[in-house]
């Protein structure tokens, strides 16, 4: 054997040596127990019914805040990993061109309301004239009654005369003239009721109703504009954490982002959601006991508990390719509290759950 043989084969022997050193190592590692502040007991592998992953969140998620009224952005009042209240004040908007189109929308109300005045005062001056006119056609109705009674009356006079033997008898002809008088009397009267309908049923206020109809829309668009402007300034919507913040003074932002301008935490309870195979999901139920752990680093270990579990075996809600985890296979989703007191955890932070 030369000496290139006896060289390659010491590289390939200590190779192997080597490898064997790495794996021993790894194994001891992992197998020693977490050093925490809680320092709860690590489950036994035979005390455990399934290992899930997952992570830490909020049960309604994350708030995605952006101005609804696009422009230019005027100010900034807060920075990453700032801590507000509710109503605090995040951002504002350029609200130059909104406040004119309020000051527009307030004008055309005033104008709207000016012509509905001067339309009440023209119209209660109608009505008075309408009540005349009421008036004077009842006299006219009341009088022409009394000619008609009259023109009957003398009719039927003429009628007996005519029917008699007496001196007094009238001609045909003559007893038509007294029919028409009757029958014009009474077409007189037909026509001055019919007038007198005519004039009580005439709605002068019509044009009011109309006018009061568009007041209410242009009271519409005055508040409108002023919610406009009043969106121009972006607002915490509750105590909570500002995760990251996407816009800047002077930048113009749409109405339909591709991400928003603030990403917002709530100051609510954090959960974790784990993921488990399908395999063991018969041996996962609601109340069991969980350690949860950082899957990255050795560190502090939390407790809880499975509040709740999913009805249906579903793909990964993350489609990050993630260490370790295949985003093909169905899992079964459980929600599991963290005990009171439990020490931080950060929102997003990758962790292994262990159920007892």
């Amino acid at each position: 054997m030369n000496a290139t043989s006896r060289g390659l084969r010491f590289f390939w022997v200590l190779g192997f040596v080597l490898l064997l050193g790495t794996v021993a190592g790894a194994g001891w590692f992992f197998k020693q127990p977490v050093a925490t502040g809680s320092s709860p007991e690590a489950p036994s592998e035979e005390h455990l019914k399934a290992i899930g992953f997952g992570f830490v969140e909020l049960e309604e998620g994350l708030t995605a805040l952006h101005p609804p009224q696009p422009g230019r952005v005027e100010a900034v009042f807060i920075r990453e990993g700032d801590a507000v209240n509710q109503g605090d004040l995040l951002l504002s908007m350029d609200a130059s061109a909104y406040r004119l189109k309020l000051r527009e929308a307030e004008a055309d109300l005033a104008a709207t309301r000016d012509e509905l005045a001067d339309l009440q005062r023209k119209l209660t001056s109608e009505k008075k004239q309408q009540k005349h006119e009421i008036d004077i056609l009842k006299k006219k109705i009341e009088a022409a009654r009394i000619e008609l009674n009259s023109a009957k009356s003398e009719r039927d006079l003429q009628k007996k005369f005519r029917e008699s033997t007496s001196a007094l008898r009238i001609s045909d002809e003559q007893f038509a003239i007294y029919e028409n008088k009757v029958l014009a009397g009474e077409k007189g009267i037909e026509v001055l009721e019919a007038t007198l309908a005519k004039v009580r049923d005439l709605d002068i206020f019509g044009p009011v109703e109309q006018l009061n109809a568009k007041l209410r829309a242009k009271q519409a668009q005055v508040e409108l504009a002023h919610r406009a402007v009043n969106e121009c300034d972006l607002y915490a919507p509750t105590d909570g954490v500002v995760l990251r913040l996407y816009a800047q003074p002077s930048e113009i932002l749409s109405s339909m982002p591709r991400q928003p301008a603030i990403q917002f935490c709530p100051n609510s309870p954090r959960i974790v959601r784990t993921e488990i195979l399908q395999e063991f999901a018969s041996k996962v139920q609601k109340g069991q006991l969980c350690i949860i752990e950082d899957e990255t680093r050795e560190g502090t270990v939390w407790k809880g508990k499975i509040d709740r579990i999913s009805d249906w075996f579903a793909h990964r809600r993350s489609i990050t390719l993630e260490p370790f985890q295949y985003n093909d296979s169905r899992t079964l989703e459980c929600i599991v509290q963290l005990d009171p007191g439990s020490a931080p955890v950060r929102i997003g932070q990758r962790v292994r759950v262990k159920i007892k």
